[in-house]
C-alpha cells in the first residue's frame, strides 16, 4: 500500500516538474523571439513587449501580432522612403514624410503615427491607414494607437508590475 502511494506521489511530482519546465521553456522561447525581432527592426525589447501587452488589452490582438505589426510597419516605411510600397498612401493621408519617418526608431515611428492618426476622424480611413501600415491581420493596432502617450505609459507600467516586460538584460 505504501509503495503504491509513493509511486503515485512520484508520478504527480514528475508531471508537476515537467509542466513547470515546459512553462519555463515557452517563456524562454518568447523572450528569444522578442529579442531577435527587436534587434532586427532596431527597437528595444521593452517597447516591443510593452506594445504586445497594450495591444492584447486594447485591441484584442493575439500574442505576437503587435510585434509582427511593428516589423511590417518598419519595412513599409522604409519602402515608402524609397518611393514604393503600400504605406505611401497611408503616410500621405496622415500628412507625414516617409524619409523623415524612416530616420526615427520604430518606437518613435509608432508614436508619430499614433499622434497623426488621432487627427483622422473617419473610422474607415483609420482602418485603411492601419491596414496599409501593418497589414490586415494587425490592422487592429489602430485601437492601440488611439492611446495617449500617458495612457500607453500606464499600460507599460502595469505590464512591468505584472512581469510582462522583457528587459534588454533578459534578452
Amino acid at each position: 500500500k505504501g509503495g503504491l502511494a509513493g509511486m503515485a506521489a512520484g508520478f504527480v511530482g514528475f508531471h508537476t516538474v515537467s509542466a513547470g519546465l515546459g512553462a519555463v521553456r515557452e517563456q524562454m522561447e518568447a523572450i528569444d523571439k522578442v529579442a531577435k525581432t527587436a534587434r532586427g527592426v532596431g527597437a528595444s525589447t521593452e517597447f516591443l513587449s510593452g506594445l504586445e501587452f497594450a495591444a492584447q488589452r486594447t485591441s484584442g490582438l493575439a500574442e505576437g501580432a503587435a510585434t509582427k505589426g511593428i516589423e511590417k510597419m518598419t519595412r513599409r516605411i522604409e519602402e515608402a522612403a524609397l518611393g514604393t510600397g503600400e504605406a505611401i498612401k497611408a503616410l500621405e493621408m496622415l500628412g507625414l514624410g516617409a524619409q523623415a519617418l524612416a530616420a526615427l526608431s520604430p518606437e518613435d515611428q509608432f508614436k508619430v503615427l499614433s499622434r497623426a492618426r488621432g487627427g483622422v476622424t473617419d473610422a474607415g480611413e483609420r482602418t485603411l491607414i492601419a491596414t496599409k501600415l501593418f497589414d490586415d491581420e494587425q490592422s487592429k493596432l489602430h485601437t492601440t494607437m488611439a492611446l495617449t502617450n500617458s495612457e500607453m505609459q500606464q499600460q507599460i507600467e502595469l505590464a512591468k508590475r505584472l512581469g510582462k516586460i522583457i528587459t534588454e538584460e533578459e534578452a
